[in-house]
This record gives structure tokens, sequence and C-alpha cells, in this order.
């Protein structure tokens, strides 16, 4: 997943998300993800304002890449 061109930071319920710098962050403290989870929320925040396909979603975060659909479910 690219996000280097993100220069956005959302915050939301006590959240700040920092795409460019791979940071979650909650009430000051760090929270830990491991990277496709990471990815996965990205693009769901990048994408709030609608429904994402399942499909869409895979193809965001695991671009070129065969995977399972069960992996989705996994990092979520």
């Amino acid at each position: 997943m690219e996000v280097a061109a993100q220069k956005f930071i959302y915050t939301f319920s006590g959240y700040r998300l920092d795409p460019l710098r791979r940071l979650l962050m909650r009430d000051g403290e760090t929270v830990a993800l491991n990277p496709k989870a990471f990815d996965v929320l990205v693009v769901l925040v990048e994408n709030r304002d609608r429904v994402l396909a399942k499909s869409e979603l895979l193809d965001a975060v695991w671009k070129d890449q065969f995977v399972e659909e069960n992996n989705l479910a996994v990092q979520i």
C-alpha cells in the first residue's frame, strides 16, 4: 500500500492517525499495530464516507498479491 503521498493526519475519538509516519496514537500513547492492520485502518479512514467492497479493500492493502479473504478478517 502506498501512503507516502498522504499528507493528512486524522483525529477521531481520542485517536490520531498519521499515515505518512505510520503512527497511530490514542490519548498521546502509541498504539502498536502490525503493518497490514495499519494499512487496513488507513484505507478505511481514507474512505470513511463510503462503503468499500471487500475486493477494493483487498486490492488496496494486498495489491498484486494473492491472499485469501480470511486475511482481511484477521487484520480487522
